[in-house]
């Protein structure tokens, strides 16, 4: 078993329905881990305990009988697979065992199991154009400490470099919490109150998801009348330590790939110039510096949380919400509607336009403009 390994489950698996324990969550994706993309069939895994020990850093001495009496656990827990019926349009459910087996004599300091058969259709042999997966690094999910974390990160994951409704992934589906909350395995009388599910559940996994593992996460509460009714997503990769110094000798030097800029903030469909492009990476630079910050990935966060308000300006509203750090500022309000209680001052559709003919042509060419209409007003034409 090796940390490098990679869990591979379809994204149907991965969308399924049950209540499973950190631990049991661990050591089911450490032996979906064990499986290769040369296998075609399901085979009796051998684990040592000692290894997965080490790897979810359990102690030596209660490791034996904490990760034995999980797989007792596992022996007896079912999820529930939901699929639309491509004939009919309707649902069909699909509740399947993980485990089929699991031997350990006292001594040997290894298990032999055998994950249940009827797995097989999502975890051997996928392919994305048949059966649509998510991959992710094992030692990703072993570095979580609550439950949800690693829930909440399999689910969004899927979802990389996407902006997503969460809970309107399917279409028969409603936009109410409890779909969310019900894939999370919450129970129903737990964290009945918003504040207490965001408090326990939703703040916490944000910041050890973005803090542990490969992608970056945030959030926003949408409301039906006074209660908060659906999660909204924004999920990007994480760019690697190579990245962050590439982009780092970008700033160092001045020098500027604009195209792997847009690329990878999500910029590519925006007609912004190049110089309109390097205005804001410097922006970014600038402010990023403060926190220890990337650059590209903080352009990236405040050009989705830019798009939510949507503006008459792209360019002007997101260069002033890169300088006055709108997403911090977003992140640290209180449960009160952020649209109703912290509207960022309107500008005038003059004053927008001006701004973005600044970050075009520049702000000699645009004072040059205004002295030329000032004239021409003065002049009363």
């Amino acid at each position: 078993m090796k940390k490098e390994n990679y869990v591979v489950k379809a994204n149907q698996f991965i969308e399924a329905k049950g209540k499973l324990g950190l631990l049991e969550q661990k050591i089911l994706a450490c032996l979906i881990s064990e499986i290769k993309p040369s296998d075609d069939d399901l085979k009796e895994y051998r684990i040592h305990i000692k290894d997965i020990s080490e790897f979810m850093e359990i102690d030596s001495n209660a490791a034996y009988k904490l990760i034995t009496g999980t797989l007792d656990n596992l022996l007896e827990k079912t999820l529930k697979v939901e699929t639309i019926d491509p004939q009919t349009g309707k649902m069909h459910y699909r509740g399947v065992n993980l485990l089929s087996s699991a031997d350990y004599t006292e001594g040997t300091g290894e298990v032999n199991i055998e994950i249940s058969n009827k797995l097989k259709p999502y975890i051997i042999a996928l392919k994305g154009d048949k059966t649509p997966y998510t991959k992710y690094m094992i030692k990703i999910a072993l570095s979580f400490s609550s439950k949800y974390t690693l829930r909440l990160y399999e689910l969004l994951k899927r979802f990389e470099g996407k902006w997503i409704k969460l809970n309107n992934n399917k279409p028969h589906k409603s936009e109410d919490l409890m779909e969310l909350r019900d894939k999370l395995g919450i129970e129903e009388n737990s964290y009945k109150a918003f504040t207490d599910f965001e408090k326990r559940v939703l703040k916490p996994a944000k910041e050890e998801i973005n803090n542990k593992s490969d992608i970056i996460i945030d959030y926003k509460k949408i409301k039906k009348g006074r209660r908060i009714a659906e999660i909204e997503f924004t999920v990007f990769p994480k760019h690697v330590d190579e990245e962050a110094e590439k982009h780092k000798k970008f700033k160092e030097a001045g020098v500027f790939d604009y195209d792997e800029i847009r690329e990878n903030t999500g910029l590519q469909d925006e007609y912004f110039s190049d110089k309109q492009i390097a205005e804001l990476y410097e922006i970014a630079c600038k402010v990023t510096e403060r926190f220890n910050g990337d650059p590209v990935i903080y352009i990236a966060m405040t050009y989705a949380y830019s798009k939510i308000r949507k503006p008459k300006a792209m360019f002007a509203y997101l260069k002033k919400a890169l300088e006055e750090n709108f997403v911090n500022h977003y992140e640290s309000v209180s449960d009160n509607d952020y649209e109703d209680n912290h509207e960022e001052p309107e500008k005038s559709e003059q004053e927008l336009k001006e701004e973005e003919l600044e970050g075009q042509l520049g702000l000699d060419e645009l004072q040059h403009l205004r002295a030329q209409r000032s004239t021409k007003e003065g002049k009363g034409e």
